[in-house]
């Protein structure tokens, strides 16, 4: 069992995780594939228009708010790593509300399994998304 502060820790966690898919949840997805950060006040991605090419976080914003809505398919194709860390957000968010009311450790065993190796996987994936996304602004994926 989770002592009280422990208890209170996950559901500060699970309150900032639920409130960023809540953001997502709210926006309307760019059917861009990019560009629903807009919704936010945020200027355009200056990559884009400097060298009409999408940055390395290129649809992570319009990813997860597909994901938000339901539409993890659409999500996927948008942005992989986008829509992967929804449902890693949803996950954590989950186990952190689990923890809060039922005292349940299990967000200390979902981070257990951040390891070095985790963590260049991790890195290596959001490479790939990278380079997809590339190649899907440049067409080659149509």
């Amino acid at each position: 069992m989770l002592s009280l502060k422990a208890r209170l820790m996950h559901a500060f966690l699970a309150a900032v995780l639920w409130s960023g898919l809540a953001l997502g949840a709210w926006m309307k997805p760019s059917e861009k594939g990019h560009g629903t950060h807009r919704q936010l006040g945020l200027p355009p991605c200056s990559w884009m228009l400097m060298y009409d090419m999408p940055c390395p976080s290129c649809g992570m914003t319009t990813a997860v708010s597909n994901a938000a809505h339901g539409r993890l398919w659409t999500s996927f194709r948008t942005q992989p790593a986008g829509a992967t860390i929804a449902v890693l957000t949803s996950v954590v968010a989950a186990a952190a509300t689990v923890g809060a009311l039922y005292g349940s450790p299990l967000v200390a065993f979902l981070f257990s399994a951040l390891t070095p190796s985790a963590a260049w996987m991790a890195g290596g994936g959001l490479v790939l998304a990278w380079i997809y996304k590339i190649l899907d602004h440049q067409g080659f994926l149509n």
